[in-house]
């Protein structure tokens, strides 16, 4: 059984902040906005033993227009499955090879298995995050080291990263 990752807004989805009205079972729609699919397919990532939770963070956090927290759920590859929706392995758009590797695409999607899905995250609660300056870190280190393919890093964060925190520091 693998597990997989999916990047949301931490709020959205922790049960201690849901309204009053919530009836227990029930998930909040605003959970949809991060469970967003293009093609009726939603892009993941799965852990794997070359492949943390951290990586997989600073490649996605890499793509953003701003550097911030990143919150993400985890959840395992039978969810989606049991709902009937299909996993396949397919290459990543972030700056770091490896993270692109470990990528999966959740197809098949309707509005109800979308529901059922976000259902399951919500239940399992595996919700967590890796806040700015754990990420800005992260972020310094793997354009450094090489980790991350400076190329495919999105220039307005390279520009907020080079203003802010990193003076003097080659990015572009």
């Amino acid at each position: 059984m693998a597990t997989l990752l999916r990047s949301i807004r931490q709020g959205r989805w922790q049960s201690d902040f849901q309204p009053t009205w919530l009836t227990a079972g029930d998930v909040p729609a605003c959970t949809l906005i991060d469970l967003e699919a293009r093609e009726n397919i939603l892009s993941v990532y799965e852990i794997t033993d070359t492949c943390d939770i951290s990586r997989i963070a600073i490649a996605l956090a890499a793509t953003r227009d701003r550097l911030g927290n990143f919150d993400y759920a985890l959840f395992d590859d039978a969810s989606p499955t049991a709902i009937g929706i299909t996993i396949v392995a397919s290459l990543g758009t972030t700056p770091d090879p490896v993270v692109n590797q470990v990528h999966r695409d959740l197809g098949e999607l309707t509005t109800g298995k979308l529901g059922d899905l976000a259902a399951a995250i919500y239940k399992s609660q595996m919700i967590d995050r890796i806040s700015r300056p754990k990420i800005s870190e992260r972020l310094l280190e793997a354009v450094r080291s090489g980790e991350l393919d400076n190329n495919f890093v999105n220039r307005k964060l390279k520009r907020e990263i080079a203003a802010k925190l990193w003076p003097g520091l080659p990015l572009f």
